[in-house]
């Protein structure tokens, strides 16, 4: 486990052709859809990688923007019964709501249901016994392999794949298209790429269950810290508006004016990020820079997020909620490489742009017409754990809101 920036560095970036894999269990053969871009490794993540790059330049996202502020709709009417009847909501699980409804919406062309989320949640929290199955599969993945260990279930795999059979044969049937992250791959796969189905549903699933629980994390996480500083809120609501004032809608050009917006957003992820920790598979023995130090080959190198972000040699007082880390004078302090909410180098978050967009259509829709305090039965402190993809929270962040 590095600690010293320059060493995290040479790892992600500078020797990144020593560390280029993460080393995740992926069995192709009879779990199709675990050969997404996160679990791919060597030429076969290169030729992934280099393809799906093109699906989220910031030209891509940003025709998304419409179809993931179409969604708040709901969002914005369920805060509004909770408002009228005065009642305290479940933070995280509102948010997990909102962030299904977006990632369904862009990543398969439809309105989340009860199935989708249910097979979301099969994947993303598995049963004890497939926990250990595949602890087992990270210990040992050649006889993982051979023993026909898979990351998803039978019902959740058929249940991907149909839906994408179902929306593709709709589109190419009627000529249809859909400003969604589909739409891209289709594209992608008429303009020469070789894509298969089973390719374009496991990369779907991947940006599905990435992106719904990640998101909803950081937004149950930046609520829950503005409603524990009014004063903050208070400011962020104050440029949305002032910012909303210029413009006839909410619109793209207008959330990327929002500084602080972008402030807030940052000391979240500084605070609560994510991923704890990124994994690099050593390729050959490595000797470490200026040490006699030598990692051997297939060593797993672990770099903790979670403890960059919260040490207070480059982020004082680490526990305190402080936007100001990030105004343009103290972003300029921070040491490189420490600050690593999206990982860094060749295989950084690929739908880091994505992921912020919807965070702060969220927030903007949200702060405009709402205020947010917390209600008694909220701890203090928030103890979160990664007892999933991401870091999340127990069921404990109850929050009272009121229209403006």
């Amino acid at each position: 486990m590095p600690v010293d920036p320059g060493l995290i560095k040479d790892v992600m970036v500078k020797d990144f052709h020593c560390f280029n894999d993460r080393g995740f269990y992926c069995n192709e053969k009879h779990d199709p859809l675990s050969a997404h871009l996160l679990n791919l490794n060597g030429d076969k993540w290169k030729k992934m990688r280099s393809k799906l790059t093109s699906a989220f330049t910031p030209l891509k996202v940003k025709s998304m923007f419409d179809t993931v502020l179409a969604c708040t709709t709901q969002l914005l009417s369920g805060l509004e019964e909770y408002a009228s009847g005065k009642m305290v909501f479940d933070a995280d699980e509102v948010m997990a709501r909102f962030t299904t409804d977006v990632i369904s919406s862009c990543a398969f062309g439809f309105k989340s249901n009860w199935e989708l989320k249910k097979y979301g949640d099969e994947i993303m929290r598995p049963p004890m016994i497939k926990i250990m199955l595949l602890v087992l599969a990270e210990m040992n993945q050649n006889l993982a392999k051979r023993l026909g260990v898979t990351r998803t279930t039978a019902n959740a795999r058929s249940f991907f794949l149909n839906v994408i059979n179902r929306t593709i044969e709709h589109r190419e049937k009627v000529g249809a298209t859909r400003k969604d992250f589909l739409q891209i791959l289709l594209d992608l796969k008429n303009e020469g790429q070789s894509l298969t189905t089973r390719e374009i549903t496991a990369q779907a699933l991947l940006f599905f269950v990435a992106g719904f629980e990640t998101s909803a994390s950081t937004l149950t996480f930046c609520l829950y810290e503005l409603a524990k500083h009014p004063a903050i809120q208070k400011r962020l609501r104050e440029e949305i508006k002032n910012v909303l004032n210029t413009h006839t809608h909410v619109c793209y050009e207008a959330v990327a004016e929002m500084t602080y917006l972008n402030q807030v957003i940052e000391e979240t992820l500084r605070k609560y990020p994510p991923a704890g920790v990124v994994a690099r598979r050593c390729l050959d023995d490595y000797q470490v820079p200026e040490s006699n130090l030598i990692i051997k080959r297939g060593t797993k190198v672990v770099i903790s997020i979670q403890g960059l972000h919260h040490d207070p040699k480059y982020f004082p007082q680490p526990d305190v909620f402080d936007p100001e880390r990030f105004n343009d004078r103290n972003r300029k302090t921070i040491k490189p490489y420490t600050y690593l909410p999206f990982g860094e180098g060749p295989r950084n978050c690929i739908g880091a742009k994505f992921g912020v967009m919807q965070t702060k259509i969220g927030l903007v829709t949200m702060l405009d017409k709402f205020t947010f305090s917390l209600n008694a039965k909220t701890p203090d402190v928030l103890k979160g754990y990664y007892g999933t993809i991401s870091l999340t929270v127990p069921k404990t962040v109850w929050l009272e809101v009121q229209n403006l």
